[in-house]
């Protein structure tokens, strides 16, 4: 299987619902590379019944993200309240809350 294959991922909250990811930004998740270990199906579907859609959606713009782009380590002890400085741009505004 290659990185670029698709691997569906099902939310619980709506059976019809579904997202596709790359298999390199699903097997970032510890959760997701263990449920497509022994799997040789060539679209894999992973059942995330406890997900939302929403989340879903969140969780994949992470992964796809970061499977090109590594994370910054982040140092310790932390020297700062600037979360970007900590995390870098991308990360902090991923993070930082929307206002309703």
């Amino acid at each position: 299987m290659g990185d670029d294959d698709k691997v569906i991922l099902l939310p619980g909250s709506d059976e019809s619902a579904k997202v596709e990811v790359t298999r390199k930004a699903a097997c970032m998740s510890e959760l997701m590379r263990s449920m497509l270990a022994d799997d040789d199906d060539e679209t894999p579907e992973i059942p995330l019944l406890e997900v939302s859609k929403e989340i879903l959606d969140k969780v994949v713009e992470f992964l796809n993200f970061h499977k090109d782009n590594p994370m910054q380590e982040i140092l310790k002890p932390i020297q700062t309240n600037d979360i970007q400085a900590i995390v870098g741009e991308w990360d902090a505004k991923f993070i930082a809350l929307e206002d309703d």
